[in-house]
């Protein structure tokens, strides 16, 4: 296929005849529809004792802040406390969650990319752990008909003292494309 090059040279442009890139690379209706920047969602989890004891187990985490009571107990948090794996798995499935949904009648698809996360606070058993995730950024890419999606999130727990604290901070990076395009 022959095509010309833009005027500076340095990249072919479309070939003639083609319609232009900028009005095929855009998203439709549709595809603006998937996600919308400044969109929030979360919940409020809690992991018994038995939980954080079996994740541990199951994750190979053989710390014993969360398999050894008599360890947990003469340890800075003096008690048990949820392995960082197990906060930050949850919070990761919220976000592969959301951008799956259909209970707004729009079939996307997600794939997550990339994610990190500062941990903050110990998570404690049975302690309610609320998480909430914003959109602070989105960036079309007609290759993949979907977006580049950044989201943002939190953990917060309550002290035994009654005050609010930040556990988890969490960045999550991932594509949301229509449900056909996976």
């Amino acid at each position: 296929m022959s095509g010309r090059r833009d005027p500076s040279g340095d990249a072919p442009s479309a070939p003639v005849g083609a319609t232009p890139a900028a009005a095929t690379d855009a998203p439709s209706p549709a595809e603006d529809a998937l996600v919308r920047i400044g969109e929030r969602f979360g919940g409020t989890v809690r992991f018994t004792r038995q939980e954080i004891l079996h994740f541990a187990d199951l994750a190979h985490d053989r710390n014993p802040m969360h398999h050894d009571d008599r360890a947990a107990n003469a340890s800075r948090f003096g008690g048990l406390i949820a392995s960082g794996t197990q906060a930050t798995a949850v919070m990761m499935g919220m976000f592969a969650t959301h951008f799956t949904r259909r209970d707004d009648g729009v079939a996307r698809a997600a794939l997550g990319m990339d994610f990190a996360m500062q941990l903050r606070a110990p998570v404690r058993p049975d302690q309610d752990v609320r998480i909430e995730w914003e959109v602070v950024e989105r960036e079309w890419k007609p290759r993949h008909r979907g977006w580049v999606v950044t989201g943002r999130a939190t953990a917060r727990t309550v002290t035994h003292t009654g005050q609010d604290q930040v556990a988890i901070e969490m960045r999550g990076v991932g594509l949301v494309m229509p449900a056909d395009r996976i």
